[in-house]
């Protein structure tokens, strides 16, 4: 199998442990605000949105600040 293969099963591997893992990070901020319960379903309410997508930008400016320390190779071997 071609090594550039190899790379694109891992990085879609990673792709879906960190989709798996934020899912159920979601999942259990989204419960620390007790849900109402109207005809069997549940609706989350306004602190429970606020808490996920508030940790999710934590996460997303990490991301934007680590991307910036990326020191640039210029074409070099590291």
């Amino acid at each position: 199998m071609p090594q550039h293969v190899l790379v694109y099963v891992y990085d879609t591997f990673i792709a879906y442990m960190v989709i798996a893992a934020l899912g159920n990070v979601v999942g259990f901020l989204m419960d620390r605000f007790e849900p109402e319960h109207i005809d069997g379903l549940q609706i989350y309410g306004r602190d429970s949105y606020l808490l996920s997508f508030g940790v999710l930008l934590v996460i997303s400016l990490f991301a934007v600040y680590s991307a910036f320390r990326i020191r640039e190779t210029y074409g070099k071997d590291i």
